[in-house]
């Protein structure tokens, strides 16, 4: 069976043309630095090499860990490859731990905190976070007791590593480690292959990796991403609205439909929630209030996170429903708005997050809204209300957080005042 073939029955698509280059570059034993935007099929890029090769007896490596550094992100992508892998083979198995190798059977798991499905990293796909393999590569794994410290490490060896969403990795902690892992075992010893893969790295920080890991660099083209389904037709605006983000705020920008907020911490979240479930109280008429954030329980996020899909999913039947929400839904959930409405963040934090609006084809029609900082609130970097302040008030080109050179995939461009 041919890679296109496969892809075809793996996911009910043809393979893009980036998603061939890469597959063509594993192939080949290569290591790659893929920038894609959101919505374009990045985990299909670089998971279905993988499952082709395995499936054909000609495995490209050991097995796929596939690291990413939010747990809501690693349940997620964990469930729709599993799925679509199923429909393919039936009875895969969702636990590794004490594995059949005999058996015949595969094994696709999720390793996290609260979720220790493959504590010793054993299936044949792994989707797990970043603090995971980081521990385990430093031989203190999360997952196991102090006894077992250096176990978890062989699972690194032959293995093929995909991080995802590196752009959200700490600069001085989990990116610096996991650089410093894969110049030792992929630059220096040649003992795995990996992907890592972001939605908006620079061209010097993509080019500075791929020198420092001896990697291929892999970008799409800005005529590529329009030709794309989830851009080819898609009309999305911007406005800049100089209050801070509230209940009120929503109220008055809501006016039906599907809406997405996004503030920056949980507090506000939190905040923003209430003040919307006391103008809309059950039973009102209006629309459906959910919140999600990152201090839920598992069990309890696992359950939020599956109420998104009949409203903001892609086969989405419900419309009128507003989700209050935090970073934890910038990268890899497949939801998507016709109105997002978000506090200001940094450049690459704020393209993230529009990438919950007009995602797909069917829905390509959206606007996202930004709002300012409170004047003495928190801020998602240390600075930034001062500096956008005195960008406003200095006459010079601005230099701070809303000024980006940055053409956004569908060529919209943003400038200093966040307009179109």
């Amino acid at each position: 069976m041919e890679y296109a073939q496969f892809f075809r029955r793996l996911t009910g698509n043809e393979p893009y043309a980036f998603q061939a280059r890469l597959a063509q570059l594993l192939f080949e034993g290569r290591s790659v630095i893929l920038r894609a935007p959101t919505g374009a099929g990045k985990t299909w890029a670089a998971a279905a090499p993988f499952l082709f090769r395995l499936e054909h007896g000609k495995p490209l490596a050991d097995r796929l860990l596939y690291a990413l550094p939010l747990r809501s992100l690693a349940t997620s992508l964990h469930e729709e490859v599993f799925e679509r892998w199923n429909a393919l083979r039936p009875g895969l198995r969702r636990r590794a731990q004490d594995r059949d190798y005999d058996g015949g059977h595969r094994y696709c798991c999720l390793q996290m905190g609260g979720q220790r499905d493959d504590p010793f990293l054993q299936g044949d796909a792994v989707f797990t976070t970043i603090d995971q393999v980081l521990s385990s590569y430093l031989m203190h794994p999360v997952s196991l007791s102090p006894k077992l410290d250096n176990i978890n490490a062989g699972a690194l060896i032959g293995a093929f590593l995909v991080f995802d969403e590196v752009h959200l990795l700490d600069a001085r902690t989990s990116l610096g480690t996991t650089i410093e892992m894969l110049h030792r075992l992929h630059t220096e010893g040649s003992l795995c292959q990996f992907v890592l893969m972001t939605a908006t790295l620079s061209d010097r920080a993509m080019a500075h990796l791929a020198e420092e890991l001896k990697a291929d660099v892999a970008t799409i083209a800005d005529d590529e991403i329009r030709r794309l389904p989830a851009y080819a037709a898609q009309r999305r605006s911007w406005r800049w609205r100089s209050e801070p983000l509230t209940a009120p705020g929503v109220i008055k920008e809501y006016s039906g439909g599907r809406c997405i907020v996004l503030a920056n911490t949980v507090d506000r979240a939190q905040g923003i929630y209430r003040g919307l479930r006391r103008h809309w109280s059950p039973g009102s008429g209006g629309p459906q209030l959910l919140l999600l954030h990152s201090r839920f329980f598992p069990e309890d996020r696992r359950r939020k996170e599956e109420r998104l899909k009949p409203s903001l999913g892609p086969g989405a039947s419900a419309s009128d429903s507003i989700l209050v929400a935090t970073q934890v839904i910038e990268a890899g959930m497949d939801i998507s708005a016709e109105l997002l409405l978000t506090e200001l963040a940094p450049m690459n934090s704020l393209i993230q997050r529009a990438g919950r609006c007009a995602r797909y084809p069917h829905r390509n029609a959206g606007e996202v809204v930004v709002f300012d900082l409170e004047e003495d609130g928190p801020s998602p970097i240390g600075s930034l209300s001062k500096r956008r302040r005195s960008c406003e008030s200095d006459p010079r080109p601005a230099q701070g957080a809303f000024k980006s050179s940055h053409v956004f995939p569908t060529g919209t461009r943003v400038d200093r005042a966040g307009a179109r």
